[in-house]
Formats: structure tokens, C-alpha cells, sequence
């Protein structure tokens, strides 16, 4: 993901400078499907991760997020380091599937959900909310239906 470059349309891009802050997604597994995406970052918690982030990971003329050696890091590589550095630190296989497992279980576990949100986050996932459900989540009562 490049910080703060144009939109090329073919590149990730994290725009955050004090007039915006979004993402822009051109580059995922379903973007011919589903064109590309702009989010923008309006969560107070995630703007302060992030700028925290940016002050003290990133040097200055880093082109890229994530990166090692100058080189901008790949799936590949991120899987690599998920399996190898956070897997074995805690001793479950880590990966892209386990990130989506933990996010969507976060969003549906223990409370009630709203149909539409989990249709618009399996849509920012590229899914159906019903592979969503049933593929990532481990939940008690995700959808609230309005029936007592």
C-alpha cells in the first residue's frame, strides 16, 4: 500500500495528511468484480493507530506501508511473517483466513447485528454475508432478526 501518492489506479493507496484520510483500494482478490474502493478513515481509535504508526514506522520518503529493505512487501511476504513471526509467537497457524476469521467473529460475536451492516462489511470483505458467516465467523447470536 503506497502513503500519500496519487491514485494510479493500480496500487493500494492510504491517503492520511490533515485535509483527508481514506483508503483507497485498488489492487484485492474480487477488484475487477467489485471496482475499486475508497473508505474513508473516520474512527478516532483507527486515525490515532495510524498516525502513531506513521510517526514512528515510517521513515520519511517511504514510499510504501509496509515494507522491508526499500521493497514494498507482497501477500506472499505478509503471509510469511503472519505464519513465521505472530504463528509461531502464539502458537496457532496465522495467516489471511485467520485475520478474516478474527475480524468478522469480532463483528458478530455476543450481540446482535443488523443484516445490513453484515452484508456492507462481508461487501468491504468481498463475500456474501452468508460465506461470511459461515466460513469465518464463530458466533452465538450474529443477526438480529426483530422477532421476540
Amino acid at each position: 500500500m503506497r502513503i500519500n501518492k496519487p491514485d494510479d489506479k493500480l496500487h493500494n493507496t492510504l491517503v492520511f495528511n490533515e485535509h483527508e484520510k481514506k483508503f483507497i483500494f485498488n489492487a484485492y482478490k474480487t477488484a475487477k468484480k467489485s471496482k475499486p474502493q475508497t473508505i474513508p478513515i473516520e474512527d478516532p481509535t483507527l486515525i490515532h493507530v495510524l498516525d502513531d504508526y506513521l510517526k514512528h514506522h515510517v521513515k520519511r520518503g517511504q514510499e510504501y506501508l509496509l515494507e522491508r529493505n526499500g521493497r514494498p512487501l507482497d501477500k506472499k511476504d505478509i503471509m510469511n511473517i503472519m505464519r513465521d513471526e505472530i504463528g509461531k509467537k502464539f502458537e496457532i497457524p496465522t495467516g489471511i483466513r485467520r485475520l478474516r476469521h478474527l475480524f468478522t467473529s469480532f463483528v458478530v460475536v455476543d450481540k446482535p447485528v443488523d443484516l445490513r451492516l453484515l452484508q456492507d462489511i462481508a461487501y468491504k470483505m468481498g463475500t456474501s454475508d452468508t460465506v461470511m458467516i459461515r466460513n469465518y465467523a464463530d458466533f452465538k447470536k450474529a443477526v438480529d432478526t426483530g422477532e421476540d
